[in-house]
C-alpha cells in the first residue's frame, strides 16, 4: 500500500471528535427541542450526514471501518475484541497479526503527519513514530479490565495522574440495583466526559499533532445499561426511579456531550477543521440471540445441551459478581480458559453439525456453516449443497414467529456473501440473522421448531443495544460550506481525514468526500 502525500501545506490540522454510539435519532430528537444546543450549531453551520454502516454487523465493524477504510469481507472483523476463529471450532481474542491493516493515523505517519489518538475503540496500539496513542483510558469495551496503555509508554500513567483514573470502569460491571447506584453511575459518566474534554483540550493548546482525535463512549454506556431508564415502554421501566434521578439520565449524558462539543469547539483554532462523527444506533435491548442455536439444533433434528449450558451461564454469573480488582487480576487466564469450557459446555459437538451460532452480537445472530475444507471437520460441501442449505435455513428461520407480539421472530436473514467480497470473507458468518425487535423476545415457534422457551436476562444490566442504523457525522472549519450531504459509507471517512490533512489512502473501499476536500 502506497501513501503519499499530495499537498504539502493542508492547514494547521484536523480534530475529530467520536461520540460511541451516538444515535443519530435521539440527537436530532432532542436537538430539535432545543435541548442540544450545540448540535444544533453543528447543524447550521457545518456540512453534514449519514454514514452508512456495515449491514449485519454494525456494533463490532463500525469503528475498524471508519479508521481502516475497508469493509468487513477484506479485514475479517466483523467483532470487537473476541470473535470467532476461522478453521478451528472457537472464540478467541482478535490479534494483531490477523487483523492489523493500516488505520489513517498510521497512513498520515507514513507521510510525515502528526497524529495523537485518544481511546479509539478496538483499535490496536500503533508501533508509528508519528502517533501518540493512549488505549483504554475511558472506554467501554477495554482490551484487558483496567488496563490502559500508551504509545510513548509512560503517557498513560501521566494522563492518570493528572486528569484521574477512568471514574466509572467497565460500564457492564457497574452496581446497579437503586437510584443511588444509578446517579453514581450517571454521575461518573458525565464527569468522565469533562476529564477527556479537559485533556482534549491541553493537547489542542500544546499545538504538536496534525491530527488529534478522541472518542468518548459515555452515550454507548448510558444506552446500554439506562435505557429502560429513558424509555417508558421497557419492560423494566420504572418511573419511580426516573423521577427519583431528576430526569432522563441518558439525556443528561448527551446534555454533557453537547456542552463538551462547545467547549471543544470554542478551544481550537479558527483555522481547524472539526470532524465530528456519531458511530451507530441505539435501542432497546430484545434479541432472540439467546435462541439461536436452540433453533439451529431443532432444525437440524439434534438435542440441547441444555444442563452444560446451565451450568456456563452460572459460571458467567459467578465472575460477573466478582470485583473488578479480582476480576482484573484474574483476567488473563479467564481468557486462556474460558474459550474451550465455553466451546465445550454450550456448544459441544460442532464438528458433527452441518451448521450452529457463531456470536456478532445482539441486534443480530451469526450462523456457521461446518463446510468441507474450510472447517476442521467440515461435512457440508462447497457449492451446491452450501447454497441449499442456507436457502432451507433462511426460509425456516423467517417461518419462526414470536408468540409473545405475534409478529415473526426475524426480520432478515442475510447470505454474507452476497453483501461481502474480499479476502478474508470466509472469516465472516455465512448468514446474518437480524431479529424483529419490535418486543421483548423470549419464545420462538414455528412448525419445524416447535416452541422454544427460555427467559432472557439483560445481561450486564444492559437493558439497551446497538440498532441495525447508520451513523452521523459533521465536519467544519474552513473552506467547508454549510450543507446536508448525501448519505456516504463509514468506509469514506478515513480516506476523507487523510485527504484533508493532504495525503492519499490507497487500496481502501472508501473514497474522500467530494465536498470537504481542497482541489
Amino acid at each position: 500500500m502506497n501513501e503519499t502525500t499530495t499537498n504539502p501545506n493542508p492547514g494547521t490540522g484536523l480534530l475529530v471528535i467520536g461520540i460511541d454510539s451516538g444515535d443519530r435519532h435521539l440527537i436530532r430528537q432532542w436537538t430539535g427541542a432545543g435541548l442540544l444546543s450545540n448540535f444544533s450549531r453543528l447543524f447550521a453551520t457545518a456540512a453534514w450526514g449519514d454514514s452508512g454502516n456495515p449491514t449485519g454487523m454494525v456494533a463490532g465493524t463500525v469503528w475498524p471501518t471508519f479508521y481502516m477504510g475497508i469493509l468487513p469481507g477484506r479485514t475479517g472483523r466483523f467483532r470487537g475484541t473476541t470473535q470467532f476463529v476461522a478453521g478451528t471450532y472457537r472464540h478467541a481474542d482478535i490479534d494483531r497479526e490477523r487483523f492489523a491493516f493500516p488505520t489513517f493515523w498510521n497512513v498520515l505517519s507514513r507521510a510525515g503527519r502528526k497524529s495523537t489518538i485518544i481511546d479509539a475503540p478496538y483499535a490496536f496500539l500503533s508501533t508509528e513514530p508519528n502517533v501518540t496513542q493512549l488505549v483504554d483510558w475511558c472506554s467501554h469495551s477495554a482490551w484487558k479490565d483496567g488496563a490502559t496503555i500508551s504509545s510513548p509508554p509512560e503517557l498513560a500513567a501521566t494522563v492518570k495522574a493528572q486528569f484521574g483514573r477512568d471514574p466509572v470502569g467497565k460500564c457492564d460491571f457497574a452496581p446497579l440495583t437503586n437510584a443511588a447506584e444509578f446517579r453514581h453511575f450517571r454521575d461518573g459518566l458525565i464527569e468522565r466526559i469533562s476529564r477527556k474534554t479537559d485533556f482534549t483540550l491541553q493537547q489542542i493548546a500544546m499545538r504538536k499533532t496534525d491530527l488529534l482525535m478522541n472518542v468518548y463512549s459515555e452515550c454507548h454506556c448510558a444506552g446500554h445499561q439506562l435505557w429502560h431508564v429513558h424509555d417508558p415502554s421497557h419492560p423494566l421501566h420504572d418511573p419511580a426511579l426516573l423521577q427519583e434521578l431528576g430526569g432522563d439520565p441518558v439525556l443528561a449524558v448527551y446534555q454533557a456531550m453537547d456542552t463538551a462539543l462547545g467547549r471543544l469547539l470554542d478551544g481550537v483554532d479558527p483555522q481547524t477543521r472539526v470532524m465530528v462523527f456519531c458511530s451507530h444506533g441505539i435501542g432497546p435491548g430484545y434479541t432472540g440471540t439467546h435462541l439461536l442455536d436452540e433453533m439451529l439444533l431443532r432444525i437440524e433434528g439434534l438435542k440441547s445441551p441444555r444442563r452444560r449450558q446451565s451450568l456456563a451461564q452460572s459460571m458467567v454469573a459467578s465472575w460477573t459478581r466478582m470485583p473488578q480488582a479480582v476480576r482484573t487480576r484474574l483476567t488473563p487466564l479467564q481468557k486462556r480458559l474460558w474459550p474451550g469450557l465455553k466451546a465445550g459446555l454450550v456448544q459441544p459437538g460442532k464438528g458433527r453439525r452441518q451448521f450452529f451460532e457463531i456470536i456478532i452480537n445482539d441486534a443480530s445472530g451469526g450462523v456457521r456453516l461446518n463446510v468441507r475444507g474450510r472447517e476442521p471437520e467440515g461435512i457440508v460441501d462447497p457449492g451446491v449443497q452450501y447454497d441449499e442449505i442456507c436457502s432451507m435455513l433462511t426460509r425456516e428461520l423467517l417461518a419462526v414467529r414470536n408468540p409473545q407480539t405475534g409478529q415473526p421472530l426475524v426480520a432478515r436473514v442475510l447470505k454474507t456473501r452476497d453483501l461481502y467480497g474480499g479476502e478474508h470473507v470466509n472469516r465472516l458468518p455465512d448468514l446474518m440473522v437480524i431479529w424483529n425487535r419490535a418486543g421483548p423476545i423470549g419464545t420462538a415457534e414455528s412448525d419445524r421448531i416447535g416452541l422454544i422457551s427460555r427467559k432472557f436476562v439483560f445481561r450486564n444490566h444492559r437493558t439497551g443495544d446497538h440498532t441495525e442504523d447508520d451513523g452521523l457525522f459533521f465536519v467544519l472549519g474552513p473552506g467547508i460550506e454549510p450543507q446536508a450531504l448525501e448519505k456516504i459509507s463509514v468506509a469514506d471517512l478515513g480516506p476523507t481525514i487523510t485527504a484533508m490533512l493532504g495525503t492519499e489512502f490507497d487500496g481502501v473501499d472508501g473514497r474522500p468526500i467530494e465536498a470537504l476536500i481542497d482541489r
